[in-house]
C-alpha cells in the first residue's frame, strides 16, 4: 500500500475503496504543468487501469496514487495549479481525479507564455472557471477559493500550504525530480515513461 498519509487516500488514491490491504502500490509523480506527466496520466487512467480491469476482472490488486510534484522550473503557475489541486482534495476529495484531468486537459493554457503576465489571483480564476457546476457547485467552488486565499500578513502562505510542503518533502526524500516518474512498491522503475505503450506497463508491473 502507498506510503502517503491516510488524510490524502479519499482523493489521491485512485481506487482507494476497492484496493485489497496488499494490493501492489503504484505511485504516479506528476506535474500538472509538465506535459509528459499528461501523458502518463491519461495513459494509466484511459488505457492500463481500463485493460487491468479486462485482464483481472477488477483492479483490486493494484493500488494507483497521484503524487503532487511541484516543478519550479514551470514558473509560479505548477505552485498553483497544485495548490488548486489540494484544495479540492479537501473540499470534494472524489472530484481530484476528475479535476486533474480537466488540468492535464488544457496545460496549454497554463504554460509559461500564456500566463507570463498574470497575477496568481488571475491564474487562479482561470483554473476554476475551467470546473463543471456538475463536478463542484458554487458553494465548493467558494470553499476552494477561501482555501486558497492568504490566512494572514507576511510569509504564512494559505489554506493548503502544508499539503504543498507534505507533498514535497514526500517526493523529495525519496529522491524524485522529474516527471512523470513512477514507483511501485517502493522503488522506483525507470523502464515506465510517458512513452511506454500501456500493454509493456501491465507487463511491467505483472512480473514485478
Amino acid at each position: 500500500m502507498t506510503n502517503i498519509h491516510p488524510r490524502y487516500r479519499a482523493s489521491h488514491v485512485f481506487n482507494h475503496d476497492t484496493c485489497s490491504r496488499d494490493a501492489m502500490s503504484i505511485e504516479i509523480f506528476l506535474d500538472y504543468n509538465c506535459p509528459y506527466s499528461g501523458k502518463m496520466f491519461k495513459k494509466i487512467i484511459e488505457e492500463v487501469i481500463p485493460q487491468l480491469i479486462k485482464i483481472d476482472g477488477n483492479i483490486n490488486n493494484y493500488e494507483f496514487t497521484f503524487i503532487n510534484v511541484i516543478q519550479p522550473w514551470h514558473g509560479i503557475q505548477s505552485s498553483i495549479l497544485h495548490d488548486v489541486s489540494f484544495a479540492i482534495s479537501r473540499v470534494i476529495p472524489k472530484a481530484f481525479y476528475p479535476i486533474s484531468k480537466i488540468l492535464f486537459d488544457n496545460i496549454e493554457k497554463f504554460y509559461d507564455s500564456e500566463v507570463i503576465d498574470k497575477s496568481r489571483n488571475e491564474i487562479v480564476e482561470e483554473i476554476l472557471q475551467l470546473i463543471p457546476g456538475e463536478i463542484i457547485s458554487s458553494d465548493g467552488i467558494k470553499q476552494i477559493k477561501d482555501l486558497l486565499s492568504l490566512q494572514g500578513n507576511g510569509n504564512i502562505g494559505n489554506g493548503v500550504s502544508i499539503d504543498n510542503k507534505y507533498f514535497t518533502r514526500y517526493s523529495r526524500t525519496l529522491g524524485i525530480h522529474m516527471t512523470p516518474t513512477v514507483v511501485v512498491n517502493g522503488i522506483i522503475q525507470s523502464q515506465i515513461e510517458s512513452s511506454t505503450e500501456s500493454h509493456k506497463i501491465i507487463e511491467i508491473l505483472k512480473n514485478l
